[in-house]
């Protein structure tokens, strides 16, 4: 996956290496992480934001997922 800085507009030479055929990617809402959905892998990737670095392990889903939403927890009290 490649990196694009937002104010500059310009790629980061470093892509981050998910899973096979990446689609659908999202931002939690506190901005820490980015999904990415591996629809030929059937996984999730999940994306430290300050550091880059994506962890080691994915998040299994199922068959040909092409897309992810990440909605803010609702805490009541």
């Amino acid at each position: 996956m490649s990196t694009i800085d937002a104010k500059t507009g310009a790629k980061d030479r470093a892509d981050i290496p998910v899973g096979t055929d990446p689609e659908g990617v999202a931002v939690t809402p506190d901005g820490k992480t980015v999904l990415v959905a591996n629809s030929l892998r059937g996984t999730v990737s999940t994306i430290d934001v300050k550091s880059s670095t994506k962890n080691p392990n994915d998040i299994d889903v199922g068959s040909g997922p092409f897309g992810v939403v990440v909605t803010p927890c609702r805490r009541d009290g």
